[in-house]
């Protein structure tokens, strides 16, 4: 019973010192409030990363179809795989996705890569996006030009 005391008043103790200490930290620090200019910092941070994010994301995507145009594939599919990460980043927000992903396997096509292209087609294709169309002709012309492949390999 004596031990069951002896630890009660040091428990008791014990809290009553450190609760002492810090009121006194407490009642002795100065409390500044942020000023406006402290309080808008990182969103004023976060909406200029976002503008040169987006800067960056439109120069690569015109690289990208430039390159389409020119009928350089590997060119247009390094310009949109980065034009893919950047709107990653920002949770697919400037621009659709799936239009990012059927672009990249039209510079899979280019560089004919088919059996790459033919799996991008045909993910968009069931993702029933709006696209879905434009997908399944994609898909279709990568498939022959897969079954074309392989008739030339066998001969």
């Amino acid at each position: 019973m004596k031990l069951l005391k002896i630890i009660l008043v040091g428990t008791f103790m014990y809290y009553t010192i450190s609760i002492s200490i810090a009121q006194k930290i407490i009642v002795n620090s100065t409390f500044k409030p942020l000023s406006y200019e402290e309080l808008a910092r990182p969103v004023r941070y976060a909406t200029e990363r976002r503008r040169v994010s987006y800067a960056d994301f439109e120069e690569n995507f015109t690289k990208s179809l430039q390159q389409l145009q020119q009928k350089n594939g590997y060119l247009a599919k390094f310009y949109i795989e980065r034009c893919i990460k950047i709107n990653h980043i920002y949770n697919d927000t400037f621009y659709d996705d799936k239009e990012l992903l059927y672009i990249r396997g039209l510079s899979f096509i280019l560089i004919e890569d088919f059996t790459s292209a033919h799996k991008i087609f045909k993910n968009i294709y069931l993702s029933n996006s709006r696209i879905k169309d434009k997908a399944y002709k994609a898909m279709v012309y990568s498939a022959n030009q897969i079954t074309k492949n392989l008739g030339k390999s066998n001969l």
